[in-house]
């Protein structure tokens, strides 16, 4: 929640800074974009992780994929406003999003902490209310199953035979009953966080190979230089011919909208490694329309501009439109995959004790990848043509289709428990082992049953 409260305060001074920055003062222009950046980075992994330790391993892909709708509620209503008020009132427009930081920041202070991160923390008597608030009269079987299936990590350090993992009260209620006589063996229990430079190293080492994983998940996704795409998208568009580029904006909106809201109602039936795998290959099809389209198109301009869509004395009418189909479905292939299924993913694979850490640095790693690709995006369209840089993309989204089919487990479904002691366990994390990490979190349930049913 600290982490939310922080991205608010970044937000708000960096778009305030933006919006009164004068020509004279182009400084504070630059700091404004410096701390939205940072606040979009540390509210895009701490809502992440925060929604990934709340929600029910059967929902956790629609609570995750939820988070990214609402950001896309958020492009489309921006596309609104910006056509609304047009280009020379930009500073109102980013005015606008101060006020809508103010009452998130306001909303924020009502939320609980992760009662997961409590328990991890210690804080057992706060974990025990932060469920009964997330979950209701289910508060107090939430807390204990919880427990159980932390306790199932072998990974931890070891703590005391014995130890009742809820301390006593003098309330002496039958939820705190239940709770104070659970048990927890002193072999499988992995309850804290580190709080040292030390404990820290040592976490993030012994979870390397989910930490591989998390960057190797962030930098497929910028190979694919979708977040580049979409943000160039009205320049692809004008030099396909099209005059109104903010119309073909909402377009890009409604589309990212729909491309989300289908991933978040079927991401947890069909499974997050099927949903990346097809909208991959979408992506993939529709950069080499593109190719396909700009290499048409690319003896069409003159020096009196781009051809309208409307023109069609020259006979390209055709291939501006497969730009425009391609570069929608280029967007909607990346809204039901990666746009909501990086941080999903990174969220799911990590250990409880390196979550925050870890999707942090993998979100700061996929930033920095995205910036590096946007610096050498248009440039690329002087040095090797438009066709050909999209031809380079559609060829390395080819190879990210590949890694994706060898190296991404399905976590729909599964305790986060379960999905971090295969990814540890396993000399091989790709398709091969996608049944074994079935079996195991059939496995690893059937015990937390058996526990259960034990405190009860």
């Amino acid at each position: 929640r600290a982490a939310l409260l922080l991205s608010d305060v970044c937000f708000a001074a960096g778009a305030a800074a933006m919006a009164f920055a004068q020509i004279n003062k182009n400084y504070m222009f630059y700091f404004g974009r410096i701390s939205v950046g940072i606040a979009l980075g540390l509210g895009g992994a701490a809502s992440s992780a925060y929604l990934a330790e709340i929600a029910p391993p059967n929902m956790r892909g629609r609570f995750l994929l939820a988070n990214e709708l609402f950001i896309c509620c958020g492009c489309l209503a921006a596309f609104i406003v910006g056509y609304l008020l047009g280009d020379n009132r930009w500073r109102l427009s980013i005015g606008i999003t101060c006020l809508v930081t103010v009452l998130q920041f306001i909303s924020i202070l009502f939320m609980v902490e992760s009662p997961r991160w409590l328990l991890t923390c210690g804080s057992y008597n706060k974990a025990l209310h932060a469920s009964f608030i997330l979950n209701g009269e289910l508060g107090k079987e939430s807390v204990q199953a919880l427990v159980c299936t932390i306790a199932e990590d072998k990974n931890g350090p070891e703590n005391n035979s014995g130890r009742n993992i809820l301390p006593s009260s003098n309330k002496t209620s039958k939820e705190q009953i239940s709770l104070m006589t659970l048990k927890v063996d002193s072999s499988s229990c992995h309850m804290y966080v580190p709080r040292t430079f030390n404990q820290t190293c040592h976490s993030l080492w012994r979870a390397r190979k989910p930490l591989l994983l998390a960057f190797g998940i962030a930098t497929a996704h910028s190979a694919t230089a979708a977040n580049t795409v979409l943000y160039y998208s009205r320049d692809v568009l004008q030099l396909a011919g099209i005059k109104k580029p903010l119309l073909a904006d909402l377009a890009v909106g409604c589309i990212k909208f729909l491309g989300v809201l289908v991933a978040l109602l079927i991401a947890d039936k069909v499974g997050r490694r099927r949903l990346l795998l097809f909208g991959t290959t979408l992506m993939v099809i529709s950069l080499a329309g593109l190719s396909f389209g700009f290499g048409e198109l690319l003896g069409s301009f003159t020096s009196s501009g781009p051809l309208s869509l409307q023109d069609n004395n020259d006979g390209h009418l055709i291939e501006t439109r497969l730009v425009v189909i391609s570069l929608l479905c280029f967007i909607l292939g990346w809204d039901l995959s990666w746009a909501g299924l990086m941080l999903a993913l990174i969220s799911e694979i990590l250990p409880q004790d390196v979550r925050g850490t870890g999707c942090g640095a993998a979100y700061a790693l996929y930033w920095m990848l995205s910036f590096v690709t946007s610096q050498f995006f248009e440039s690329s369209f002087a040095a090797f043509g438009i066709g050909t840089t999209f031809s380079m993309l559609c060829a390395l989204s080819s190879c990210v289709l590949l890694w994706t089919w060898y190296n991404i487990p399905e976590t729909a479904n599964r305790t986060l428990e379960a999905i971090t002691e295969r990814v540890m366990t396993s000399s091989s994390i790709g398709v091969q082992t996608l049944n074994d990490l079935s079996v195991s979190s059939d496995k690893s349930s059937s015990q937390t049953k058996v526990q259960y049913s034990q405190v009860l």
